[in-house]
């Protein structure tokens, strides 16, 4: 029985370019030269959820077509190189402001995780949220720090340690997005 795939219109520009990035470092450490597509889609690729090689090849073609990336072939196999427009185009990426749209799922994701994990289901770790969305840790800290003024998250002390948590109208928040999303 083969894996159920991954659509590739799951995978957001800043997850893919995680994923290149992340791909690039490891396979030029090993091997000297860039990932392939199997190196780009391990990455993509989630419990139970392989992503779909074809449909990755297409996204990389698309991004070979605007400069972003270059390959080369050795044999019948080709290794990607991030350009320098793609370097630019990826740093752009993890500095970005975050959303609400795009942060509201990750969080309810992640404190569904914790829930399910036993661990303190109402602590948020920016760090984790941050390697969710492909970002810097400040952005995600810059973000908790606007919903905190909108009361939807708190800023509190657990273990002696400073931690961020979801308040029960941030709770409602996440409730809310997680029924958008699946409407």
């Amino acid at each position: 029985m083969s894996t159920p795939k991954r659509p590739m219109a799951s995978v957001s520009d800043a997850e893919l370019w995680d994923a290149i990035t992340n791909a690039t470092s490891a396979a030029i450490a090993y091997r000297g030269q860039g990932p392939t597509v199997h190196g780009v889609a391990r990455r993509l690729s989630v419990p139970r959820y392989a992503v779909a090689v074809a449909d990755l090849e297409g996204r990389l073609a698309e991004l070979y077509a605007a400069g972003l990336l270059a390959h080369r072939s050795i044999g019948k196999v080709i290794h990607w190189r991030v350009t320098s427009a793609g370097q630019a185009h990826a740093q752009a990426l993890r500095e970005r402001d975050l959303t609400d749209v795009e942060t509201w799922p990750a969080i309810a994701a992640h404190l569904s995780e914790r829930a399910t994990s036993g661990r303190h289901a109402d602590v948020i770790s920016p760090a984790a949220i941050a390697r969710t969305l492909a970002v810097e840790t400040r952005r995600v800290l810059a973000w908790l720090t606007c919903q905190a003024a909108a009361g939807l998250v708190v800023q509190s002390t657990l273990h002696d340690r400073p931690v961020w948590a979801i308040t029960p109208t941030g709770r409602d928040r996440t409730l809310q997005t997680t029924q958008a999303a699946s409407a």
